[in-house]
């Protein structure tokens, strides 16, 4: 931490107004201010918060040092001094919402009494009532999006406060990319209705786009009946295909997991040579590893040569690999 926050303060020197900078800065005070809370060095992490200027115009950095501070003195039993601390933080958080929810969030971060919790996440709801920003509800989409683990998780918590925030959302109007991240944070949030909203408005465009084709199938799935058509998976199977060659390698792993959640419709029949199928699934991963493989040496071959692009080389490759699959399965039988 103290390394990264060294190298932004040097960039910050030459640019004072970089906002990039002064926000990886905050980020840098923010992550060791929290680690030294868990080793309950107080006073350390105290001057980390406090080094965080609260005053940025950042959605997540205004007023967030005056939060922590709040959560700090809350946790050493100083109620009083946490609520005139909160109180000031209203005067630099970007929105109303932005200051109840970075509240609920740092509440959870603290892991303070769960009583504590539930009275943040009460008033977090009450103000999800009002109007939606556009931008400042997909600042919270990409936030979660690139989050991981612990932050992940208190993100997701907050989340599941403000379902009536997010069927707003799905209302306004997006692009392309914008609405997938909304999508996707509707899906882990199992708000399965406004996904299936969503994800029915963007499927319908020319060309269709596969990764709300397959959203919409998962909104719709979500009844307690985790049976499908064969017609589905059969779709399903083209959808995972079509992903793997464009490069969207997570997309068709995530269609591939959840068709293997479900049954299909008794009597129905199905491509018997299926993407899905476990046996192939094993069989395409490897080829695409051995396919990666061959790539790298063709590549090192020439170190001056111009870089191919490796989807297309990896086309070419895994043609070749359906050829020795389709003489493999034909000698099976």
């Amino acid at each position: 931490f103290k390394k990264a926050a060294d190298l932004t303060q040097r960039l910050l020197k030459k640019d004072p107004i970089n906002v990039r900078g002064q926000q990886l800065l905050a980020e840098c005070h923010l992550a060791h201010g929290h680690k030294l809370y868990k080793q309950k060095k107080y006073s350390l992490a105290e001057k980390e918060f406090s080094a965080i200027d609260a005053r940025s115009r950042h959605r997540s950095i205004g007023g967030r040092s005056y939060i922590c501070l709040a959560m700090l003195a809350i946790a050493n039993k100083e109620k009083s001094k946490g609520n005139d601390l909160l109180e000031k933080s209203r005067k630099f958080c970007t929105s109303s919402l932005m200051n109840t929810f970075l509240a609920a969030f740092e509440c959870r971060s603290f892991e303070l009494p769960k009583i504590l919790c539930n009275t943040f996440d009460k008033k977090l709801r009450a103000v999800c009532k009002e109007d939606i920003d556009r931008d400042e509800c997909y600042f919270l989409a990409a936030w979660y999006k690139r989050s991981v683990g612990e932050e992940r998780q208190n993100l997701k918590n907050c989340f599941l406060i403000m379902k009536r925030y997010f069927i707003g959302a799905v209302s306004l109007s997006w692009s392309r990319d914008e609405a997938a991240t909304i999508a996707q944070t509707l899906y882990d949030c199992e708000f399965y209705p406004q996904l299936k909203k969503i994800s029915a408005k963007y499927a319908k465009s020319d060309p269709p786009d596969g990764y709300f084709s397959f959203m919409e199938i998962v909104a719709q799935s979500q009844n307690g009946d985790k049976t499908i058509s064969g017609e589905t998976r059969d779709f399903l199977d083209c959808l995972a295909k079509k992903a793997w060659f464009s490069g969207d390698i997570a997309l068709a792993n995530q269609i591939v997991d959840f068709a293997k959640k479900c049954t299909v419709c008794p009597e129905e029949t199905i491509n018997s040579r299926s993407f899905l199928d476990d046996n192939f699934a094993s069989f395409f991963t490897t080829a695409m590893e051995n396919a990666r493989k061959e790539l790298e040496a063709e590549q090192n071959k020439d170190n001056t040569a111009e870089k191919a692009c490796p989807h297309t080389s990896q086309l070419d490759l895994f043609g070749n690999v359906f050829d020795e699959f389709d003489e493999s399965s034909e000698g099976e039988k």
